[in-house]
C-alpha cells in the first residue's frame, strides 16, 4: 500500500521515533501482535510493509 507519492520520509528520519500520532499507532499494534514487522521503503514515495504470522 502506498501512503504517499510525493518525495518520501526524507533521508535520516527515524520514523521509528517518529511523533506522528497515525505512525506511532500503526507501528504500535504491528509490534504487538506475534511475528508482526514493519518496515519501510522510500523509492519515489514511502511503501511501509507489515507482516503478520498467521497460523492455520
Amino acid at each position: 500500500m502506498k501512503l504517499d507519492g510525493g518525495i518520501g520520509i526524507p533521508d535520516g528520519h527515524d520514523w521509528k521515533k517518529s511523533n506522528i500520532l497515525g505512525l506511532k499507532l500503526v507501528r504500535t499494534l504491528v509490534e504487538k501482535q506475534p511475528d508482526g514487522s514493519i518496515d519501510m521503503e522510500s523509492n519515489n514515495g514511502t511503501k511501509f510493509i507489515i507482516k503478520f504470522n498467521i497460523e492455520s
